[in-house]
């Protein structure tokens, strides 16, 4: 049994469900969602005087189409990676015109244009707020009248190349983990 799906799986309340990179290591898009039972890969859904939309940012681009990420194929040049599909862009530009009420997103890799954008269109602040998880910091930052919020997603910042991690760490640490090199760890 994996410890963090039994604290998921104890929680009585309603809970939602956003896909991130890592998620799509050893799964399909569609084995994924519906091992979650999600309604989608993304979907949106009222609660009292809020509109929630969560998003799923796991594509790869090329330059000619769009590939969702799928069983640890993600593993690319970084530039091609964490792009949100154009279907799943206009459903949000639909989804956000047709409701009045104030939105929330969830997502795991931070977009923004599109977002403020439909608070020109709308003439309010209508995206209040807005969650991500994926540059593995954290962060409250307010632009342009949303608030984004970047929460840690694991235990360390992501640098993406080497930290001289043989200088921190003994030699068996770094043999074992090997992408402690790529990050900073939390003291």
């Amino acid at each position: 049994s994996i410890p963090y799906l039994n604290v998921w799986n104890s929680f009585t309340g309603d809970k939602y469900h956003v896909i991130g990179n890592h998620d799509m290591d050893r799964y399909s898009p569609e084995e994924y969602v519906k091992g979650r039972n999600m309604p989608g890969r993304y979907y949106s859904f009222d609660k009292g005087d809020f509109h929630f939309i969560v998003l799923d940012g796991n594509n790869l681009y090329d330059g000619k189409e769009y590939t969702h990420y799928s069983k640890a194929n993600y593993y690319v040049d970084a530039k091609k990676r964490a792009f949100v599909d154009p279907e799943q862009l206009e459903w949000l530009k639909k989804d956000l015109e047709a409701t009045d009420k104030k939105c929330i997103l969830f997502t795991h890799q931070s977009i923004r244009r599109i977002l403020e954008d439909e608070n020109k269109r709308a003439g309010f602040k209508k995206v209040v707020l807005a969650f991500s998880g994926h540059n593995h910091s954290n962060y409250t930052e307010e632009i342009n009248g949303i608030t984004y919020m970047q929460m840690n997603s694991a235990s360390y910042v992501w640098i993406g190349e080497p930290t001289q991690t043989e200088k921190r760490y003994p030699e068996e640490i770094n043999k074992k983990y090997g992408i402690l090199q790529y990050s900073m760890t939390y003291t």
